[in-house]
């Protein structure tokens, strides 16, 4: 697989999720639909590899990397799913664009980088201001956007420790062992919450509901994390996030044509103010390589 051919792919799969992620959950619970999701993905996956004769490595390094996945899969996952409840689609993208500030940040901890700098910190108040921004457009009476959130910034922590703590294990594994192994082990923690926390199997399933769910589960999740983990394994951490400050405008997009999200004036400023920042960020990260 071309590098950019995956990451092309990686980027479009992005765009689109935020949608279908919420379409998933209408009509079945976001417990119900996230575990579905995991459930037909980990299917496609498990037959993957069936049909390519590749066994799942389970020495100390891939154990480990698996359990990096799985805050991933199932932790930042669940975050996105709750908090697709209370927030518009496009939002789900843009506030995810903060990504790559989380993932430096981690990898500045981790893997030594750098990140202490004047335009990484320009960069950082300037998306910090573009999220008051965005809160500025929510509706009087929609007290739980603040909420999804809240949510979304715990799945974007979550997300760039576990891309972060992949790296430093550095089990050099094949993209789809690590997709496999992560979803595995995620399993059960999504069937313990859909259970525990929720346990009802929906009446019946509204068909974009299904439709949703079967294309986050064999799309995003058996194709998507397996493209996503072959490029988090050729180029750095940092720069695998940086697909997130280009999907962010497409999602809003696709919120607004299919799902009537609405686009205010502060919505679109405050998702500006967030990508100009990552965008601010990228240019001090290409600015250090030029010099190098």
């Amino acid at each position: 697989m071309q590098l950019t051919t995956a990451y092309l792919a990686v980027l479009l799969i992005w765009a689109t999720t935020p949608l279908t992620v919420k379409w998933g959950g209408e009509g079945v619970g976001f417990l119900f639909g996230v575990l579905l999701r995991m459930l037909i993905g980990s299917a496609c996956v498990a037959g993957l590899m069936i049909i390519l004769r590749k066994s799942l490595p389970y020495h100390t390094a891939a154990i480990k990397t698996y359990i990096a996945g799985v805050t991933g899969v199932f932790g930042a996952m669940m975050s996105v799913y709750w908090s697709a409840q209370f927030i518009p689609s496009g939002w789900i993208s843009v506030i995810f664009g903060l990504t790559p500030l989380a993932t430096a940040f981690l990898s500045s901890l981790w893997l030594n980088e750098r990140f202490i700098t004047p335009f990484r910190l320009a960069a950082l108040l300037l998306s910090v201001f573009g999220l008051s921004k965005l809160y500025d457009s929510v509706p009087t009476d929609e007290v739980n956007y603040l909420y999804g959130i809240i949510g979304m910034l715990v799945s974007v922590f979550l997300h760039s420790f576990s891309s972060v703590w992949i790296k430093k294990v550095d089990a050099k594994l094949p993209a789809l062992s690590v997709t496999a192994g992560s979803l595995f082990m995620s399993m059960p923690l999504f069937f313990a919450s859909w259970y525990f926390m929720d346990g009802q199997w929906p009446e019946q399933i509204p068909d974009r509901s299904l439709y949703a769910i079967i294309y986050t589960g064999v799309i995003a999740t058996a194709a998507g994390f397996t493209v996503y983990f072959y490029v988090l394994k050729n180029i750095s951490a940092t720069r695998v996030a940086l697909i997130t400050l280009i999907s962010p405008m497409f999602a809003l997009w696709l919120g607004h044509t299919f799902n009537d999200e609405p686009i205010t004036q502060s919505t679109l400023f405050g998702s500006i103010l967030i990508l100009s920042g990552l965008a601010l960020f990228e240019f001090d990260t290409l600015k250090k390589r030029i010099r190098i």
